[in-house]
């Protein structure tokens, strides 16, 4: 298994506690330090030989992930974020559904957030068109992955160039190779989570990606017909993500924020006359707007905007 690690002195230890508590001990653990300047290093190495520590200069977590998989000795890579835990039946289960089918596949099980389940709610995952699901946005944490490492080298590792999305482009790249798709029912990570914890900024900039990451899906001649149209449609509908932010912003007193937020929700949408009136309104009398808005600070958040907070944290696009 790959732990990929940088300033985590303070996480590490309860993650690497949770691998050694495992009902179905891991073959190995390598941590690949991703250039720490605080104890990470030490920490991974207080373990002994029972961890295989690597040290790089920072460059990302995709790198870091991929410098681990070169170096893992199995055929099988599990992979766990330094600052996230496995429940004790981890590695039994996945295993177990590995083998249930025969192996050459990837098993992904699913992740507690905050006390709740990632995939609750979620459309059901299409085990026959795992393309489409990656697509639609079925979220799926790489801390639940088990998969083939030779699979991995096939397919050309996480994507480094990506400041978010390297995971569910690497499960893409997988799913277009033909790799089958195993859904294990059971939640087996706890992903530590703070709502709230992102700034505006890094929100909006968060969507912006995804808007573009599906737009270049929508385009890509490889995907078929079906799932390129869903990417398109999918693009389409941040509209509402981006005027939700824009209320947030607004409310928050972040002006200019809610500007950009409001304008590619109405470039999204060009014939809302509500986002027209609304844009217009944020560049004409912001004051007024703002004051308006602070009136209405108790703004109801849907289940839908709470789960889209807390997945820009994790997984937004490929």
């Amino acid at each position: 298994m790959v732990i990929p690690a940088y300033n985590a002195e303070a996480t590490l230890g309860e993650a690497l506690d949770s691998v050694f508590r495992q009902t179905r001990p891991p073959d190995e653990v390598v941590v690949v330090d991703d250039g720490s300047t605080d104890r990470t290093s030490e920490v991974a190495a207080s373990y002994g030989d029972r961890v295989r520590l690597l040290r790089q200069p920072n460059r990302g977590e995709a790198a870091a992930r991929n410098a681990g998989v070169l170096a893992a000795r199995g055929a099988l890579i599990a992979f766990l974020d330094a600052d996230d835990t496995w429940l004790p039946r981890y590695l039994e289960s996945q295993l177990g559904v590995y083998e249930a089918h025969g192996g050459g596949c990837v098993v992904f099980c699913d992740a507690w957030v905050g006390g709740r389940r990632m995939q609750d709610g979620a459309q059901p995952f299409d085990e026959s068109d795992p393309v489409l699901s990656l697509v639609r946005g079925f979220p799926i944490q790489m801390d639940g992955v088990l998969v083939p490492k030779k699979a991995v080298l096939r397919v050309g590792f996480f994507p480094e160039g990506l400041r978010w999305g390297p995971d569910v482009s690497l499960l893409l790249k997988l799913a277009r190779a033909g790799l089958p798709f195993y859904r294990n029912p059971e939640a087996l990570v706890v992903y530590r989570s703070t709502p709230g914890s992102l700034s505006n900024t890094r929100r909006r900039e968060s969507t912006e990606h995804l808007l573009r990451a599906l737009r270049r899906l929508s385009r890509d001649p490889e995907l078929p017909l079906h799932a390129r149209r869903v990417a398109a449609a999918r693009a389409t509908a941040l509209h509402r993500r981006f005027w939700f932010l824009a209320r947030e912003m607004l409310a928050s007193g972040e002006v200019e924020e809610a500007r950009r937020c409001a304008a590619w929700a109405f470039r999204l949408r060009p014939w809302s006359l509500a986002y027209a009136a609304g844009v217009l309104a944020l560049y004409l009398v912001p004051r007024a707007v703002l004051r308006l808005a602070r009136r209405k600070r108790s703004v109801k958040r849907s289940d839908e905007f709470v789960r889209l907070e807390q997945d820009s944290e994790a997984v937004d696009g490929p």
